[in-house]
């Protein structure tokens, strides 16, 4: 997997994380809410799990945001990581 990609793996699992905490959401109900297991979700948000356009889609319905304003916040993290490399 090229670094960009890993790079934005990670940025949209910290813009779940962030988004989900705004909202004062568990990783559990959210979980349930989108029917993937807590372990998944945990992976997705710290990066270390793929995810699809799918999931993410439900993801950000469940927190009550646009997927287009999720993936905006995440393209703005990625920025960050990849200044910070």
């Amino acid at each position: 997997m090229e670094q960009t990609d890993v790079s934005y793996q990670i940025a949209v699992g910290q813009a779940i994380a962030t988004v989900r905490k705004s909202r004062k959401v568990s990783q559990s109900l959210l979980a349930l809410k989108v029917k993937l297991s807590t372990p998944k979700l945990v992976a997705i948000e710290q990066g270390q799990a793929a995810f699809n356009l799918q999931n993410v889609q439900k993801i950000a319905t469940a927190l009550g945001i646009e997927t287009a304003d999720l993936l905006q916040i995440a393209e703005r993290m990625k920025v960050q990581i990849l200044e910070q490399e």
